[in-house]
């Protein structure tokens, strides 16, 4: 993960709470990415999705084939 990828995050949530104010950030003189964090190890399998999440998905499916 970059440094762009939570300042986007936390950029969007606060224009959702409070429009009248815009998060900037500043970089100067900077070349190539800057990485704040990355897995260790590769995700063999994703996470299954939240019961509410995979119940509106099957429900949008109408009976077809995924």
């Amino acid at each position: 993960m970059g440094v762009h990828e939570p300042y986007d995050f936390v950029y969007d949530k606060v224009r959702a709470v409070m429009p009248s104010q815009t998060p900037g950030k500043w970089t100067f003189d900077v070349q190539g990415d800057l990485i704040i964090a990355r897995r260790g190890r590769p995700v063999d399998r994703p996470a299954p999705s939240p019961t509410e999440l995979q119940e509106a998905i099957d429900q949008d499916q109408g009976g077809r084939d995924r």
